[in-house]
């Protein structure tokens, strides 16, 4: 094996520029870079411009800009070096495609159909780690969140999450999807109104977490409930050990049958409303200091 170490001059400056989703607007570059090479020859006045699209905002560039040009929409500059740029773009929707769903600003790995996408992981949030999904997907539906998708998420992991707002579509909640995230001080809602699996030890040992819990009432296109089922361990649905705080529980209809240990440590529980409930497993409700019906 040899291995030659020489010199080499490149035939001209490379320009990297980060094209965003069709979706979210045109990126334009002129002239185009040579042909034969990619690269463009040293003293070339290039112009690089971005279009939004309706809905969509321009936030500035990331990369080889000064602070001043950053809000411009387009830039026009000669090219003596190696560059790249990358236009910062916040949609007022969100677009599902290649496994990730994004707004331009915030990226998560996701899967599944279009009608029924599985939230699957975090790439970028919204800033101070803001989540929200809320927004309308182009073609498709958002309605579940993986097992384990948060955790242990603290601020040592490569994401932090302390706020997330989700879609009424929710549907499934997956196994210790937040278990031990000890930061996450929001999720609004706690449970959207058409969730109808409740995963075993969701939000167990989220400490930073408060909020009302009510489920049970989605309904199908008859007006008739929507069972609830619930994982369990060992007998235990346990989504809500040691949590923050949860003030107030509603149990609707669609419960046909509360899971042992749903709410767990459950001392600032102030509020609970049974609504239809056929029948309770043991301890649903552990550490209560107040109950009202």
């Amino acid at each position: 094996v040899w291995i030659v170490k020489t010199k080499v001059e490149l035939a001209g400056c490379p320009l990297t520029v980060a094209r965003p989703n069709a979706a979210f607007g045109t990126l334009t570059v002129t002239p185009e870079p040579s042909a034969e090479t990619g690269l463009y020859a040293p003293g070339t006045e290039v112009t690089v411009s971005i279009a939004p699209n309706e809905g969509v905002r321009f936030l500035g560039w990331l990369g080889d800009v000064t602070e001043e040009d950053a809000g411009k929409t387009s830039l026009a500059f000669e090219i003596n070096e190696p560059m790249s740029l990358t236009p910062q773009l916040l949609a007022d929707f969100m677009v599902y495609e290649g496994g990730f769903l994004t707004d331009g600003t915030q990226n998560y790995k996701a899967s599944g159909a279009a009608n029924a996408i599985q939230l699957d992981g975090v790439v970028t949030t919204l800033s101070n780690g803001v989540v929200d999904v809320t927004k309308p997907i182009v073609g498709g539906t958002l309605t579940k969140i993986k097992d384990m998708f948060c955790n242990w998420c603290d601020p040592t992991t490569k994401f932090t999450i302390r706020e997330m707002y989700l879609p009424e579509t929710i549907t499934h909640f997956g196994y210790r999807a937040f278990d031990c995230s000890t930061i996450i001080k929001t999720v609004e809602p706690l449970f959207p109104r058409d969730v109808t699996y409740v995963g075993f030890s969701i939000f167990a040992g989220a400490t930073s977490l408060k909020g009302n819990v009510t489920i049970g009432y989605a309904t199908d296109e008859q007006g008739r409930p929507k069972t609830v089922s619930f994982g369990k361990t060992d007998g235990n649905n346990r989504s809500f050990l040691n949590i923050g705080a949860i003030y107030s529980v509603r149990l609707g209809p669609g419960v046909r049958t509360a899971p042992q240990g749903l709410i767990d440590s459950a001392g600032a529980t102030t509020n609970i409303v049974i609504d239809g409930v056929a029948a309770m497993e043991g301890s649903v409700f552990k550490g209560l200091k107040f109950f009202f019906s």
